[in-house]
């Protein structure tokens, strides 16, 4: 390489270097240029919709978004296979099952009578409702599985019949037969225990809650000093051997949150039955220890040869703590507006 050469790389780098520069400023006036031009279409554009009369829709605004009719709340007239049973099913059911075995209606009934529990949707098969989602296939007609309390029959049952199709030459078939120990509790069972079950209890056990709770399960004359009960679903596994409905029944001072004043007293009662014929007790736990005869403990009890509990009526004051009354300042001392929620677009959701 000869000097000449030599001298001639630096400027020329030079050259390249100034180059660079000057394609460099002209990116950046071209991008420019294309911002202002952009700018200055959407002005344009937005100009010419104005003189239209036309707004810009809003975010996430469509045609079909706006003419939706959002939370439709009234029952279909044709519901499809998943809607829940409206109200003209479920009283075609219930007049149905009126004619058919004498169902009474809740509020009228007895233990006794045969009463609805619950009716449900019953689902028709995955393949009949893909078939009509899917194929054009025929809708697969509507069902409801019904749950009846037999007090009627002897021995009494639960039953689950299937009814359908709905709205078409209803009938209804037994699907399942259940003792009827194993019902769940109703409001119609708590009749059974206010009226003969807790009576039976303050006759055998009235003197024992005097002195050990200062209270009474004799509803008919106790005021301030009435005691509560609790039936204990967890500790009560309502079904014995012989297939009978037994029952704990834990006695409360009924006060505020009652379920936070137990004491130590219960009662393992029978409720077989649909009367207060089978209305029994068969065990009893007194101050911490478990009584499998009655009569044994009573007497126990009456000669001093057991631990006794005694405890007073609490009343109920402010100062209690399971007391449902505002104590100390309200928090914060200066009210706030709650949290709000924001929905921009209206409401993403339809009910139907």
């Amino acid at each position: 390489m000869t000097g000449d050469t030599v001298k001639e790389i630096p400027e020329l780098e030079k050259k390249l270097k100034k180059a660079r520069y000057v394609a460099l400023a002209l990116g950046i006036l071209v991008f420019i240029f294309l911002g202002i031009l952009i700018a200055i279409l959407v002005a344009h554009l937005t100009k010419h919709d104005d003189d239209d009369g036309s707004a810009i829709p809003a975010c996430g605004a469509t045609a079909a978004s706006e003419s939706r009719e959002e939370n439709i709340l009234d029952e279909p007239d044709n519901p499809g296979p998943f809607n829940e049973l409206t109200v003209t099913e479920m009283k075609e059911v219930r007049e149905f099952l009126e004619k058919d075995i004498g169902v009474i209606k809740p509020e009228k009934g007895k233990l006794a009578d045969p009463q609805i529990f619950t009716m449900d949707l019953e689902l028709a098969n995955k393949a009949d409702i893909l078939a009509y989602l899917d194929h054009n296939g025929p809708a697969p007609p509507r069902r409801a599985r019904v749950v009846i309390f037999r007090g009627d029959l002897k021995p009494p049952v639960v039953e689950e019949r299937l009814c359908g199709p709905l709205g078409n030459k209803l009938s209804c078939t037994v699907d399942l037969t259940v003792p009827f120990a194993l019902r769940p509790v109703e409001y119609k069972e708590y009749d059974l225990y206010d009226y003969h079950l807790m009576k039976k209890v303050h006759l055998k056990f009235g003197k024992v809650l005097r002195e050990s709770y200062d209270g009474s399960f004799d509803y008919e004359t106790c005021k301030e000093d009435c005691l509560n009960y609790y039936n204990i679903p967890v500790g009560s596994k309502r079904y014995d051997k012989d297939g009978q409905r037994i029952i704990w029944m834990l006695a409360l001072h009924n006060l505020p949150y009652q379920s936070m004043h137990p004491l130590d007293f219960g009662v393992l009662c029978l409720v077989d039955g649909v009367n207060e014929t089978k209305v029994d007790m068969l065990k009893v736990w007194y101050a911490g220890v478990l009584y499998n005869d009655i009569d044994d403990f009573l007497t126990r009890y009456n000669n001093g040869s057991i631990k006794k509990t005694h405890l007073t009526y609490p009343t109920e004051e402010e100062s209690i703590f399971s007391t449902l009354k505002h104590r100390g300042p309200y928090k914060p001392i200066q009210a706030r507006r709650p949290p709000e929620l924001i929905e921009p677009d209206g409401k993403r959701y339809t009910v139907r």
